[in-house]
């Protein structure tokens, strides 16, 4: 019965950037205009995903920059007991990360410049669109039957997703 189960039921979720493209291509599906190429909708559709890029490279700047003071410390502590231990080598590694950090840093620094960019265009979207005509509205790609079914199908597979992550917690106790 366990085996069953664990070819079932043992998924593990992708990273940011494919969730970034699944929800991209999703929203285009859904919500994407096609006899319409040029509308605000379809603009308004895409740009909704302008920020993810930024958020992609904080978070692997971050991660980066983690990787790095782990290594350093690392590097520090075989170095601090290299003396005890009758061992060396570790001293060229402790000089040479101290100088690796800068492209994490930089990788963040081009993050916020994106969410910046990002956020001005959405500033000065909120002001064209007091200014645009207003056009009767498009009906929706999806009727109700479509979107229910779409939205009772994505909640039932986060509650599975969600039991099955606090099945595998382990016990604190």
């Amino acid at each position: 019965m366990s085996t069953y189960a664990t070819i079932f039921f043992e998924f593990n979720l992708p990273n940011a950037a494919t969730w970034f493209y699944f929800s991209l291509l999703l929203a285009i599906a859904l919500f994407f205009k096609f006899s319409r190429l040029l509308s605000v909708r379809n603009l308004d559709v895409v740009a909704l995903f302008l920020l993810v890029p930024g958020l992609l490279l904080l978070q692997e700047g971050h991660n980066l920059a983690a990787v790095r003071t782990t290594q350093y410390v690392t590097a520090t502590m075989e170095a601090l007991a290299a003396p005890f231990a009758g061992i060396g080598g570790s001293a060229v590694a402790l000089g040479s990360d101290a100088a690796a950090t800068m492209p994490a840093s930089r990788l963040v620094w081009y993050g916020y410049v994106w969410l910046l960019s990002g956020s001005l265009y959405f500033f000065i979207r909120c002001f064209i669109d007091l200014a645009l005509v207003r056009r009767p509205a498009l009906g929706p790609n999806l009727n109700f039957g479509g979107l229910a079914w779409l939205g009772g199908t994505l909640f039932i597979c986060l509650v599975a997703f969600r039991s099955a992550r606090l099945s595998e917690a382990p016990n604190s106790s």
